[in-house]
């Protein structure tokens, strides 16, 4: 539905292009009508091999939505010179969007197969419900009827899960000797077979270390990126309360005063946002 209708806003933007839209409008909408074909195949395919709703389907959603209220919402020269007809075409696939992105953000617990269905809530929660912690409601919702027994409980996620766990450290601990091979110098291939047998799994001071950081190395260098987000976004929320500051106490035209205004309230939406969610 949302192709078919920005098939009908690229027409009618095409019909413009001569007068009132301009080019890069129709590059845009061009664009969006391809992407929109590649959502539905991706759709289609996810549904099927995934237990979870596709983050890259969320993520299209989540950025495009984005990317049109600010187009629509925009004070200065924006989507409401380029015609009342196109105008209402994309406002209506906007809606859309807006309706697929929620649809998508459900989940699909509904639709696995039996032998699925018992998996951890935060498994089958999408990209948007991991990380607002929405699937903890249900859980929170039955502790308010009543008292929580074990039974109750959801399942543990596999990638906690102490049995898959305690292999991976185990193997890591029978291949501890590669991390001492690896870093040591190209002469120690050079000793004797008796010295290398004997060096082949060191207990040093260092090796229980490495090999909690060689098996555990992607959930300690996942929260890496979040944390330099926030970091970023608390540099970033004194600069936004001196040019909001300065934008009260200064005067402005009309027109540069809500445009000025308009990008100052987008910049606490997304400092505040990114700050609460990384």
């Amino acid at each position: 539905m949302v192709a078919l209708l920005l098939l009908a806003t690229l027409i009618e933007c095409l019909d413009d292009a001569s007068t009132t839209t301009g080019f890069f409008p129709c590059l845009a909408v061009a664009v969006s009508f391809v992407a929109a074909l590649a959502v539905f195949w991706l759709s289609f395919v996810e549904h099927r091999r995934s237990i979870q709703p596709s983050n890259l389907i969320i993520s299209y959603l989540a950025t495009s939505l984005i990317c049109d209220s600010l187009w629509i919402l925009y004070p200065g020269p924006s989507i409401h010179k380029l015609g009342r007809p196109f105008t209402r075409l994309f406002i209506i696939q906007t809606c859309l969007k807006l309706v697929l992105f929620l649809l998508e953000c459900r989940g699909k617990e509904s639709a696995l197969s039996p032998l699925y269905r018992n998996d951890s809530p935060e498994e089958t929660a999408g990209l948007i419900r991991s990380a607002l912690f929405w699937w903890v409601n249900a859980i929170l919702a039955d502790g308010s009827k009543k008292t929580l027994q074990t039974q109750n409980l959801p399942s543990v996620p596999r990638s906690l899960s102490s049995t898959i766990l305690r292999g991976k450290i185990l193997r890591a601990w029978d291949q501890r000797g590669s991390l001492y091979t690896l870093a040591a110098p190209a002469c120690v291939c050079a000793r004797r077979d008796a010295d290398v047998e004997n060096k082949a799994k060191p207990e040093g001071k260092r090796t229980l270390p490495l090999v909690l950081l060689r098996c555990l190395a992607g959930p300690f260098s996942s929260a890496i990126v979040p944390r330099l987000f926030l970091t970023a976004f608390r540099y970033g929320q004194p600069i936004l309360i001196r040019q909001a500051i300065r934008f009260v106490s200064q005067q402005h035209r009309d027109d540069d005063s809500n445009t000025l205004g308009f990008w100052i309230l987008v910049s606490a939406c997304s400092v505040y946002t990114g700050m609460a969610v990384s």
